[in-house]
């Protein structure tokens, strides 16, 4: 019995010197990532508004030429390795400055044209900067696992985000005050465990209504995946490219340590800062051709008012036309009237004239006769 005990209590004492040894561990990590973020800001606060983040100085400061082992390495990848050392290939960092000014020129084209991006980094070195980043830049992200179909089936992918939506709306009531819905505490709990495990995958993608246009990925061999899955759909990928990888299933490959923590969050950063430069650009040839939009639509209300002015003028000169008209019509009338009374009075005197000349003849005519008697 003693020594069942004593068995028993060494296992109690092995879990929890793991457990301590992995609470450890996940401290240092998220203080090597908190050291990397805060060396990055401060680096790029330090530095002009013009200088560039990709540097031959800061790629070397994060360790970005260190690839892997050369039993591991893609010969693929030959043309950017400059040398091998104690069996770890080295990498050529002017060849990766070369292909990054290409990747930063095709995201800044892409933003500055209104396009949405997708960035994907699922490994522990690059979930906390990936989430951080794609919110600064107003990208969409991945950073815990990659769910098959997020873009080849992204139908299927909407109805689990709508699912999503809608328990969290029936938590919000049961939770408020008014008391719409009323759930017991098994059922609140079974459903917050439900909207955890879904916004734990969905929370990234909650707005894309439809595929990216570009795609950022870390690790190509770690996301095959969604590698696969842009290339099916033809979505345009940049991504970080170490000596184990493919760089050919890359449209924009950059070669670099991709296990780094601090050459993920400078590169991660400088794609960000990229995306932000072309979304200003957007806006300022947004708000240009607004300015010309409004110029044209205040040049077209002149013109319209030009043209009521000249419409309303045409109308008063017809009006003014009408009215002579009858007005000229009146006195034709009035003219035919007074003539036709005048003809009908000097007919009207003509008969009285005869008349009277006609009993004057009759009474000379009479006094003839009575002289004759006479």
């Amino acid at each position: 019995m003693e020594e069942k005990e004593n068995i028993t209590t060494k296992e109690n004492i092995t879990k929890e010197e793991r457990q301590d040894k992995e609470k450890t561990k996940e401290g240092e990590n998220s203080n090597d990532l908190q050291e990397t973020q805060s060396e990055l800001t401060a680096s790029s606060s330090e530095s002009l508004p013009n200088k560039p983040l990709i540097t031959l100085e800061n790629l070397l400061k994060a360790g970005a030429h260190f690839g892997h082992k050369k039993d591991r390495w893609n010969p693929k990848m030959l043309p950017y390795i400059f040398c091998e050392r104690n069996g770890i290939h080295i990498i050529n960092l002017d060849i990766t400055l070369e292909k990054w000014a290409e990747a930063e020129k095709f995201i800044k084209a892409q933003a500055a044209a209104g396009e949405t991006f997708l960035f994907v980094g699922t490994k522990l070195q690059a979930r906390e900067i990936i989430e951080q980043e794609a919110k600064r830049c107003g990208a969409f992200w991945v950073n815990t696992r990659w769910l098959g179909g997020t873009l080849s089936n992204l139908a299927t992918v909407r109805r689990s985000v709508d699912k999503m939506e809608k328990l969290e709306q029936l938590l919000e009531k049961a939770q408020s005050e008014d008391g719409e819905v009323k759930l017991q505490k098994k059922e609140v709990l079974r459903l917050t465990r439900q909207l955890e495990k879904l916004s734990y995958t969905l929370e990234g993608i909650r707005g894309m209504k439809r595929p990216p246009a570009v795609v950022f990925i870390v690790d190509i061999k770690r996301e095959d995946i969604a590698v696969r899955e842009a290339r099916k759909l033809r979505i345009p990928i940049v991504a970080l490219v170490d000596t184990n990888a493919d760089p050919e299933l890359v449209d924009y490959p950059i070669p670099t340590n991709d296990d780094s923590k601090k050459t993920i969050a400078l590169f991660v950063q400088a794609v960000s800062n990229a995306v932000l430069e072309g979304k200003k650009e957007f806006e300022k040839a947004r708000i240009e051709k607004q300015e010309e939009v409004d110029v044209v639509s205040d040049g077209k209300s002149k013109r319209r008012k030009k043209r009521e002015e000249i419409i309303v003028k045409g109308k008063r000169r017809e009006e003014k036309k009408k009215e002579e008209k009858i007005e000229e019509e009146k006195l034709v009338q009035e003219t035919k009237t007074a003539s036709a009374e005048e003809i009908a009075e000097e007919q009207r005197d003509e008969k009285q004239r005869e008349s009277e000349e006609v009993k004057e003849e009759e009474k000379s005519a009479e006094q003839r006769e009575g002289t004759i008697v006479g």
